[in-house]
């Protein structure tokens, strides 16, 4: 059986929906930065929470770039 053929206009449909996504969990962890920064003695937030919570911003970042630089591919 044959592999149907990838239609050209699918990839920009993906890459939107990701890039919601991803908007979606930078928007959640810069909220997340905000309450700490409002709100400082509700909760104390420990240096590996912090930690972790820049090196996700970072992957949520590196992984939109890797994605948009995937436009550049033309054979899929």
């Amino acid at each position: 059986m044959d592999p149907q053929p990838i239609h050209p206009e699918l990839f920009p449909h993906i890459r939107i929906v990701m890039g919601m996504v991803i908007g979606l969990g930078i928007t959640r962890l810069l909220m997340g930065v905000a309450g700490l920064i409002q709100h400082p003695h509700r909760n104390k937030p420990s240096t590996v929470h912090l930690l972790w919570a820049g090196s996700i911003l970072v992957e949520l970042v590196l992984f939109w770039w890797w994605e948009f630089a995937l436009f550049q591919i033309n054979s899929w």
